[in-house]
């Protein structure tokens, strides 16, 4: 290790706690990102699994305009065009009062749904009772799901739908071969159609018709074109990946609003970097004239600065990926709970690890430690010598450079305005013009804060005396310093505000509608 080396790792074993405020930002930052990213990706494959699962082997489905086929549909289409395999599906959600759980409630046939869903155990082979399962209010559950819930063959169970609850007999368990389907019908709730007819209200009515046809692209569009002749109007058949991507769609925004918080974290450690790393160049600004002095070149200086913020950026990154990972194991129920309530029932048993999330985490930590860390490295080694031996010097460049920042700060919020007065849809663009408002605010920080100091010193001066004018003072002639940490806590409590902001708003408009809606006692 070179001498430089050894001068930098002592000066970072003696000032712990500045440097352990710097590991901290880095780590939350990468924390949160991870996290939520981990959860994310978490909830989205338990999902897609589950929609796999669900559907089958089905390569389309028939689907009627308001949500739902009369059941003389399937009849048409089975007997009169002809269109086999087919099966009727009746779809809803329940809940159960034992567990106070969630559950997706799919009503089939059992004659023709084996060849759809072989792991329900329906066909030829099951050892299901198929009189009991058709003539009865009879439901089948996971296996897993029903040890947990304490439930054995032959229990009732208490069935809730929109407020009503209806009894089902519990007559087998759904015990698939492999795991990735163990888990996607851990939430699945399997009865008979007439059944799921009663339960979900829909009497006379299935939520689609699955049906498997030909490969052959030939084959299949004289199928596509024999089914829809058959069909009523307002009916249509689709693909049956459709319905994953439609509900991708509605979550994507959801997801991308978290992510886009996770990064302001990140955005608040990298201040808290700049902070740190100006910090260390202003306490060792003497030593680093001297270095100069005595013959050290400018890249070996940078090289220093840049290579105890690359220290600092992987140990702080090594522990927000470990603390991601616990964070995420905690987060992903929250998260299945909001996407439960919002858009879909999903069980997520266990939390999916990416490694390209876990690298994309480090990626950014070590990354914007290294990028915040270039302006106070290049400060320390472009200013002549005799410069850097006078801490004063610095002070009066930023404070000249003030107005020049402001105005930067002005067109870029100016950009932010923009961008959010053009665009209506994308919410990539909008975050990015929030992106520039934040940077612009920045920018404006120290022309503000030395405003605000120079206003604020005959009051202090009253209030406080000589240490009040001292303190008014003391904020403008370290500006380099007290700029970045104002900017810093101004980013954390403008993204605080705003998300408080929001939710209240959203929570407010809940409440007028319910308030305009439900105008009844009971």
């Amino acid at each position: 290790m070179s001498l430089l080396q050894r001068s930098s790792l002592r000066y970072l074993t003696r000032h712990p706690w500045l440097m352990g405020l710097s590991v901290l930002g880095v780590a939350i930052g990468v924390a949160v990102v991870v996290s939520i990213d981990l959860a994310n990706g978490s909830a989205q494959r338990a999902f897609e699994l589950s929609a796999e699962t669900v559907t089958g082997t089905a390569t389309h489905q028939v689907v009627g305009a308001g949500g739902a086929l009369d059941d003389d549909v399937y009849r048409r289409l089975r007997v009169d065009a002809g269109v086999r395999p087919s099966a009727p599906v009746v779809e809803g959600y329940a809940t159960l009062r034992r567990g106070d759980r969630t559950f997706q409630v799919i009503g089939i046939d059992p004659f023709t749904d084996a060849l759809f869903r072989p792991y329900l155990g329906t066909g030829a082979g099951g050892n299901l009772d198929l009189g009991s399962f058709m003539t009865q209010d009879a439901a089948l559950m996971s296996a897993p799901t029903a040890r947990s819930l304490g439930l054995a063959l032959g229990d009732t169970l208490r069935v809730g739908v929109e407020g009503t609850e209806h009894p089902v007999r519990l007559v087998g368990r759904i015990e698939p071969d492999d795991e990735r389907t163990r888990r996607a019908v851990a939430n699945l709730l399997v009865v008979d159609v007439s059944t799921a007819q009663r339960l979900l209200d829909m009497s006379g009515r299935l939520s689609r018709i699955d049906l498997l046809l030909p490969s052959d692209n030939e084959a299949q569009a004289a199928a596509l074109s024999r089914i829809r002749t058959a069909l009523p109007d307002g009916a249509q058949v689709r693909r049956s990946d459709t319905r994953t991507e439609t509900v991708e769609q509605m979550t994507r925004a959801f997801e991308l609003n978290l992510t886009a918080l996770s990064l302001l974290a990140l955005v608040v450690g990298a201040f808290l970097i700049y902070n740190t790393m100006t910090f260390s160049i202003v306490q060792r600004r003497g030593l680093i004239g001297r270095l100069r002095a005595l013959g050290v070149t400018k890249r070996q200086v940078f090289g220093v600065v840049l290579g105890e913020a690359a220290l600092l950026g992987v140990v702080g990154t090594g522990i927000g990926v470990l603390l991601g990972i616990v964070l995420a194991s905690g987060l992903v129920q929250l998260l299945a709970q909001t996407i439960n309530d919002l858009y879909f029932v999903v069980q997520v048993s266990e939390l999916s690890i990416s490694p390209w999330i876990l690298a994309k985490g480090a990626l950014l930590g070590v990354g914007t430690t290294l990028v915040a860390a270039i302006p106070p490295a290049r400060e320390a080694t472009n200013a002549p010598v005799s410069t850097v031996l006078r801490r004063s010097t610095q002070e009066t460049n930023v404070k000249d450079l003030a107005p020049r920042l402001a105005g930067a700060g002005l067109g870029v919020g100016a950009l932010g305005v923009l961008l959010l007065a053009v665009t209506e849809q994308s919410i990539v663009v909008s975050y990015l013009a929030l992106l520039c408002l934040l940077g612009g605010a920045a920018l404006l920080t120290p022309l503000l804060v030395m405003g605000v100091a120079s206003a604020a010193r005959p009051l202090f001066d009253r209030l406080f005396g000589v240490i009040g004018r001292m303190a008014a003072r003391g904020v403008v002639t370290s500006l380099s310093r007290t700029g970045v940490a104002i900017a810093a806590l101004m980013v954390a409590v403008a993204a605080t505000v705003g998300v408080g902001l929001m939710i209240d708003s959203f929570r407010g408009t809940v409440e007028d509608w319910l308030t305009q809606s439900l105008q009844a006692d009971v």
